[in-house]
């Protein structure tokens, strides 16, 4: 089975989409990862029976936060990982990025390079 997601909202749900809060950061630091939660809700299914009966489901955000406190990340990290254990999948690799950008990741420039001022 295959999942793709959908991800834009409609004017009227603008409100749902917390990641408008946080547009700023994700248009300058390109580079960095954004713990969120978000509510996805299946849009529709098709079956392609010339590959088997295969399935493609497509989900659509209904609501999602951007985690912006240093508690908010860590549990949400915690969450993550308890759940990736319960798929028997491996834990996400780390990066340079690692910990909440919005908290303790260092300023950078269009560039990417670190800030000093």
């Amino acid at each position: 089975m295959t999942v793709n997601i959908a991800g834009t909202f409609k004017k009227d749900q603008r409100e749902d989409n917390g990641l408008e809060a946080i547009a700023g950061t994700l248009e300058t630091r390109t580079h960095e990862r954004h713990y969120v939660v978000g509510l996805v809700e299946p849009v529709r299914t098709t079956i392609d029976h010339a590959d088997g009966g295969s399935h493609k489901t497509v989900v659509r955000f209904v609501a999602i936060e951007p985690m912006l406190d240093t508690d908010a990340v860590a549990a949400v990290e915690r969450l993550l990982a308890d759940a990736r254990k319960a798929r028997d999948v491996h834990p996400m690799q780390g990066s340079v990025f690692d910990g909440n950008p919005l908290v303790d990741a260092p300023q950078r420039d269009q560039a990417g390079d670190e800030r000093t001022d």
